[in-house]
């Protein structure tokens, strides 16, 4: 008696139509996915509805710039209140938006960038605070740095930012290293008054002003007072007898000279010390460096 094929199990899946239709709400006419962005609306609750409503409201505009300022206006007026950080986000995330790049230095500052030494002089002020005991004193600290080379080359300390000081410190320059071709400021008082415009007319040196409310404009200065900071520290003095003034002075020139110190290369080597004592040694290196250490030490007690 013949024996009848074994019949294969045939499975078919079944999508309700309430989740084939929840499904297709994540994608638009054109079945691409509408994109919600990570980390985006969880106070709003950000749904696939509401970027898909906001999608279609930015397809209306067929081509003309979205302002988010006005977008945002249109979209509340809609019933959709959301915050331009999170509208801008969605609208990037599914093509209709361009992202902007915040560059670390503006292209203002880097079209400034000379090779030549003393061709462009950044110059700057800045609050620094000397601690005597309980008592602040803050003093304005003004500084000149070389744009090409990053060689800090005067300084003034005064009680704030005046064109005297100024003067002071480009008077400074000009003796230790001749004239510079262009200065470059801010926008500030001191740095466009008539005496510092009349001091660079009369040396031939060009006005280079920085845009207001562009402090990486002047980013050579910037980053010097920020490298200088980091170096003194808080400066506090204590004054209960002249040993303890003499002991944190001390500290202090001290404490400067080992940071200064650690960021500069040895001789010929290319790391610094920082960079040098940051490098990972291994348990097998340290193991082969302590036998050897053992090893001398032992062969000085035998002599």
């Amino acid at each position: 008696m013949a024996q009848r094929p074994e019949r294969q199990a045939a499975w078919v899946l079944v999508i309700p139509p309430s989740t084939l239709a929840a499904w297709n709400q994540g994608f638009d006419e054109k079945l691409r996915p509408l994109t919600i962005p990570d980390k985006r609306g969880k106070a709003a609750k950000v749904t696939v509805d509401l970027v898909r409503r906001i999608v279609e409201h930015a397809k209306g505009y067929q081509g003309r710039r979205i302002r988010l300022k006005a977008f945002r206006v249109e979209l509340r007026e809609a019933g959709i209140d959301l915050s331009s950080k999170t509208i801008e986000a969605i609208l990037i995330a599914n093509d209709l938006y361009k992202a902007r790049i915040r560059e670390k230095r503006p292209r203002f500052y880097q079209s400034l960038c000379q090779k030549v030494p003393n061709g462009l002089l950044s110059i700057d002020g800045s609050e620094v605070v000397v601690w005597l005991g309980d008592t602040a004193y803050p003093f304005n600290v003004e500084l000149s740095v070389d744009v090409a080379t990053f060689a800090h080359t005067a300084f003034s300390v005064d009680d704030s930012e005046t064109a005297e000081a100024v003067i002071k410190v480009l008077e400074a320059h000009r003796h230790a290293w001749g004239v510079p071709i262009g200065v470059l400021g801010d926008c500030g008082s001191a740095n466009g008054s008539d005496e510092v415009m009349r001091y660079l007319k009369r040396w031939g040196t060009k006005p280079v002003p920085v845009g207001p409310g562009n402090p990486k404009g002047n980013g050579t200065d910037e980053g010097a007072f920020s490298h200088m900071k980091k170096a003194l520290g808080q400066i506090r003095i204590d004054m209960t007898s002249p040993k303890t003034l003499a002991r944190s002075v001390l500290e202090i020139l001290v404490s400067v000279y080992v940071y200064m110190r650690n960021r500069l290369p040895v001789h010929l080597r290319r790391m610094t010390p920082c960079q040098h004592m940051a490098v990972r040694v291994s348990d097998e290196q340290r193991a082969v460096e302590r036998k050897g250490l053992d090893a001398h030490v032992a062969a000085k007690n035998q002599q």
